[in-house]
C-alpha cells in the first residue's frame, strides 16, 4: 500500500526490528518501533488497511522483537516509545559519517554509524561497548587519530518545538 508524504511515494510496511538496515534508512528517513496499540490506530488514519496490518503486525512483531514501520507524520514527530532517524554525524577532526539517531522518551539519544560495511552503536547506557565500538571505527577512518567523541550530529527534522534535531553526543571513557 502506498501513502503520499511531501509528494514522494512511500511505500508503507512492516518489518522485524531485528531487520532494520541502513537500506531501509535509504527508502526512507524516519522509522518508528511499534510500542503502543494507539499507534495501530494513527497507522490505520493514514489510509493503511486495517485487514493487511494485522496480518503484517502478526508476521513482525513477536513481543521481544518489534515491528518497524516507516513513520509518515514528522517535523514535527509524533509522541513514540522509539523514533530512528536519519542523521549526518561530523567527529571533531572534520569526518562525515552517516547514520541514525534513535530518539527515546525521556532518555539520551542512541547513534549508530555505517562505516565500510559495519554499524557501530553508541550509547551512555553501555559505555563498555561504546568505547569498543569508538576503537574499531577509529581504526577505519581516514584519520585514525580523530577522537570520534564528542560527535555532532544533525538531522533534516524538527521536534515539536519546531527545533531542527541535532546535537552533541560524548559517550566518555570508560
Amino acid at each position: 500500500m502506498l501513502t503520499l508524504i511531501d509528494q514522494n511515494q512511500v511505500a508503507f510496511r512492516l518489518i522485524s526490528a531485528s531487520e532494520f538496515s541502513y537500506k531501509h534508512l535509504e527508502e526512507y528517513p524516519v522509522w518508528s518501533e511499534f510500542y503502543d496499540y494507539d499507534e495501530r490506530e494513527e497507522i490505520l488514519g493514514w489510509g493503511i488497511d486495517e485487514t493487511w496490518f494485522d496480518q503484517e503486525f502478526t508476521k513482525h512483531h513477536d513481543g521481544s522483537d518489534h515491528a518497524m514501520y516507516p513513520l509518515l507524520e514528522v517535523n514535527p514527530f509524533p509522541t513514540r516509545e522509539r523514533i530512528y532517524v536519519s542523521a549526518r554525524f561530523h567527529t571533531p577532526a572534520g569526518q562525515s559519517l552517516l547514520g541514525y539517531v534513535i530518539l527515546k522518551i525521556d532518555a539520551a539519544p542512541v547513534l549508530y554509524i555505517f562505516h565500510d560495511g559495519q554499524e557501530f552503536g553508541f550509547s551512555t547506557v553501555f559505555p563498555n561497548q561504546a568505547n569498543k565500538d569508538r576503537e574499531k571505527l577509529q581504526r577505519l577512518l581516514t584519520d585514525p587519530k580523530d577522537p570520534i567523541f564528542p560527535l555532532m550530529y544533525e538531522t533534516e527534522f524538527t521536534d515539536k518545538e519546531r527545533r531542527t534535531i541535532e546535537g552533541i553526543f560524548d559517550i566518555g571513557t570508560a
